[in-house]
Order: C-alpha cells, then structure tokens, then sequence
C-alpha cells in the first residue's frame, strides 16, 4: 500500500497572489498578506519537522517559555440552618479567634526578633534559600534565551528548505544568548517603566485620600498600560527576529523592530486576530484530547487497579490507587506539555513567517539576484536611479 503524504504547498504563492491582486486592482493593507497560505505553510512545516521542533519547543516550554498555570478556588457556603442570633454569635466567635491568633503571631514574632541566634539563624536559610531560588531562576532564563535562539534558527532554515544539523546551529548561536539576555531585559525595564508612569498619578491622589480620582485614573492607567503593552510585545517580537535571524546588534534590531510595527501595524493586528482564532481552535483541541486521554487513563487505570488489587491478595486498596493514580497524572501532565510544546512551534513558524513577508527577507543569493537584475535593468534604461538593496537575512559561516 502507498504511505499517504502530504502535499507540499507552493512557497511562492503568496508572492503570485500580491502579483495577481496589483494585475487586478490596488493591494489593500489588509490583502498584502495570505494569511491562509500562511497557515497551510506554517502547519506543512511543523508537520514535516514535528520531532526535530517539538524537542526544542518542550525545553522552551520547560524553562518558562509558555507558562502553564491553572488552578480553582473553593469556598465553603456557610451553615444556613439556625437562628441569626446564632450566626451572629459565631461570627463574633470567629473574629475574637481570629484576633487572638493575630497576637499569638505577635508574641510569636516579638520573641523571635529578641531572640538574636533564632533571628540569625533564620535569616541565614532565608538568604540561602533565596539564593538557591534566585540561582536556579536565573540559570533557566539564560538557557531560555539559547533555546530561543536554537528554534528560531533552525524555524528560519527549514523555511528556505535547508536541512542544516543541530550541531552547525548550535555553533553559529553560541554565545549569542548573552546579548538576547540583554535585548528581553531591556524590554522588561520598558514594561517596568510603562506600569510606573501609568499608575504614578494614581498613587499620588491615593496618599492625598481624592478616591475619587485615584478610581478614575486607575482605570485609565490600566487602559494606557493594556495598550502599550500590545505595542511593546509587537515590537519586542519583530525586534527579536531581526536580533536572530539578521544578527543585528540591539540597538539596531530595536530600531529596525519598532519601524516595521509602525509601518505595518494593521498587518501586525491582523495576525494577532488570526492567531487569537488559531489559539482558541487549538485550545479547544487539546482540551477535547486531553479528556478523551482522561477517559482513557480512568479505564486503563481502573484495569491495573483491579489486577493489582487480586494479586495482592485483597490488600491495600487505597495506596494501590493513590501510586496508580499519580502515574495516570504523570502521563497526562506529559501529554499536555507535549500538546503546549507544538502550539507553541507553531505559533513561532506563523510569526516568523508573517515577519518574513512583512520585512521582506530575503537570502544571501536571492538578495544579490535581486541587486544584479535591478542594476541590468536601470543599465539599459535612460535615467538611471540608485538601486534599493533588499533586506538581507545574515548567515554566518
């Protein structure tokens, strides 16, 4: 039996679109960009390369690259039965408990501070403690940053169809993650600085007690804070493209990031709705795969439960199910990770890909193609004009 394959698309059909849409009329902002073939593209790459990016998109996942955070809060409804005497009475009875916890902590924390060799010693595990957490933090970051470099460069040659091994991009990244450091620490100081200003004038009425005020500008402040964030992740991602993928130096991949958003805003927000809807079609996927892996676990488990439980002689029941329990949870913690990990692969070729259309990238030999014809074709023409250089996306060798 022949082995189904997939159909590669056609990797210049945006550029025959943009060509048949200016034969045809005018190119709006909002048709400069398929982004249809854009998808298609994106998941024929991720689909053909699924291994060699899920491995790396798992390890960017692990060190804080998406973060996965879920959990619920649950509240006990109070006992409805009885007199409101009653309930009066045990809220009273709950507030002086409360208050006589309080000023056991006091005393608790007053004896402590008296104490100089508890007070030392405390502060001596808290320090080291916070060290440890610091460290281990900080040693994630930086290998984020390197597994960022490793993604995006190997998203950037298995786009321009160029098998090149693990080990060569490695090399030609190494050391890089130093300056990348710098470039997600600068625009970390920027959201820092965005939140201070907004909120600043909030906080001056607050201390002046105009609660009025301080509500108003609060909300506004967050609005403003809401806005400029968009803007500065637009810029961040563009400018961290041209750092990778053009080894610009940060100065020059912030400038060169900031112009593309400014020029192609409509584009940029464009994207972001199509990747909103992608977003919600995905999640909506691995939440039905991961109930459907649920169900599966439940049976499977109940299955070895019950033939753990008749070897074992009808003994132990309940630490038999806690250890099978924790295994299915390891298993389906695992799966949803590896499920994260490949939205986040693709999320990073569609971004690179919209990048690419709108900086217009070219490589080394389509950029000089590019040059050579231009200048044979102002050659023979009589007024001649300079020559725009196309973007170069750099390679090392």
């Amino acid at each position: 039996m022949s082995k189904p394959s997939l159909q590669k698309p056609d990797l210049n059909s945006n550029q025959k679109s943009a060509n048949n849409s200016q034969a045809a009329g005018p190119v709006t902002w909002f048709n400069r960009i398929d982004y249809g073939i854009l998808i298609k593209k994106a998941g024929f790459l991720f689909w053909e390369n699924r291994r060699r990016l899920i491995v790396l998109s798992v390890f960017l996942l692990l060190t804080g690259g998406q973060a996965i955070t879920g959990g619920s809060s649950f509240s006990s409804g109070g006992n409805f039965s009885g007199s409101s005497q009653e309930k009066s009475e045990e809220d009273w009875k709950s507030i002086l408990n409360n208050i006589e916890s309080q000023d056991r902590l006091k005393n608790q924390v007053r004896s402590w501070a008296t104490d100089q060799e508890t007070l030392y010693a405390a502060v001596f595990v808290g320090l080291i403690a916070l060290t440890i957490v610091l460290t281990i933090a900080l040693l994630l970051f930086f290998l984020n940053c390197h597994l960022h470099l490793l993604l995006i460069k190997n998203v950037s040659y298995l786009s321009r169809g160029e098998k090149k091994s693990p080990a060569a991009i490695k090399k030609e990244v190494k050391g890089r993650w130093k300056k990348l450091v710098y470039l997600r620490l600068i625009f970390g100081l920027m959201y820092l600085g965005v939140f201070l200003v907004f909120l600043l004038p909030a906080g001056l009425f607050a201390l002046q007690k105009s609660w009025a005020m301080a509500v108003m500008l609060v909300i506004l402040g967050l609005l403003s804070i809401m806005v400029a964030f968009i803007i500065l992740g637009y810029v961040f991602r563009y400018s961290l493209f041209y750092f990778i993928l053009a080894n610009l130096s940060i100065r020059e991949s912030i400038d060169k990031g900031y112009d593309l958003f400014v020029k192609n805003w409509k584009e940029s927000v464009l994207a972001s709705i199509v990747n909103f809807a992608l977003g919600i079609i995905a999640g909506l996927s691995i939440f039905f795969l991961v109930l459907l892996a649920l169900v599966g676990l439940v049976i499977v488990g109940g299955l070895i439960w019950g033939m753990i439980y008749l070897l074992m002689a009808m003994a132990h029941p309940w630490e038999i199910a806690i250890g099978v329990g924790i295994f299915a949870v390891i298993i389906l913690l695992c799966f949803v990770i590896f499920l994260a990990a490949a939205w986040q692969a693709f999320v990073v070729i569609f971004w690179h890909s919209v990048f690419s259309e709108l900086a217009g990238c070219k490589t080394v030999e389509e950029a000089r193609a590019e040059v050579k014809e231009a200048t044979q074709t102002t050659d023979s023409g009589k007024d001649k004009k300079p020559v725009v250089k196309p973007v170069i996306q750099k390679e090392e060798e």
